[in-house]
């Protein structure tokens, strides 16, 4: 009777090691899910910062060289653009201390005077800067 008994249960090992390693592979494919979509967020934060850095290097650049640049740092692309607020005092183009080659009258810009704009983008992430006057 006792031989029975244990030529019933040999196949109970292997279905209990299968359940076990079955368990165990999805654990481990939560847990790469979860870490790989974690490394893809941290990534295009620094894309979004590097797209925010190259918006604050062109504002910077226009503040220097009183100019609307448009280039490239590290890699990442910027714009520049101004546009004048008070068409009331200058008519279709206004005078800047920062834009000395006149900027045109345009809406969308609460200052009393004008609208510094700068546009980066990195890796298909833009982020944009306004400087009001």
């Amino acid at each position: 009777m006792r031989k029975n008994f244990f030529k019933k249960r040999k196949g109970i090992s292997i279905v209990l090691a299968v359940l076990i390693l079955t368990t165990l592979l999805a654990i481990a494919l939560g847990i790469s899910t979860f870490i790989s979509r974690e490394i893809k967020m941290i990534r295009e934060v620094g894309y979004s910062t590097q797209a925010f850095y190259a918006a604050d290097s062109g504002i910077e650049e226009a503040l220097l060289t009183s100019t609307f640049p448009s280039g490239q740092v590290d890699g990442a692309n910027y714009a520049v653009s101004c546009t004048c607020c008070n068409s009331n005092l200058y008519g279709n183009v206004c005078p800047t201390p920062v834009c000395p080659n006149l900027c045109p009258v345009g809406s969308g810009c609460l200052a009393p005077n004008y609208c510094l704009n700068s546009i980066g983008t990195y890796q298909n992430f833009s982020r944009a800067i306004q400087i009001i006057y």
